[in-house]
């Protein structure tokens, strides 16, 4: 419904349990891999993405994500941030 209503991008999750949020169902990996296939929007992956987990989004074709805890709960943030965008980049 958003890309009909003329968003500019849009959010995909949540993917994975999140440590900063409780949600009741989560989207997945399969509904991210079907973002991706059809929509031409800029999309972000959200919930529960981490350094662990992110090649797993990048496979499924999100090239976008938004993290908070992966980050904030690091006892090297810097550090986390980093490897999270060489992992981006190297995509």
């Amino acid at each position: 419904q958003a890309v009909l209503d003329g968003a500019n991008y849009i959010g995909v999750g949540p993917i994975f349990p999140s440590r900063t949020k409780d949600f009741d169902q989560l989207a997945g990996l399969d509904f991210a891999r079907a973002v991706a296939a059809e929509i031409s929007l800029p999309a972000f992956a959200i919930g529960g993405i981490h350094a662990g987990n992110l090649p797993e989004v990048l496979r499924a074709g999100m090239e976008r994500c938004a993290v908070s805890a992966a980050i904030i709960n690091s006892a090297e943030p810097a550090c986390a941030v980093e490897q999270m965008r060489k992992l981006l980049c190297r995509h």
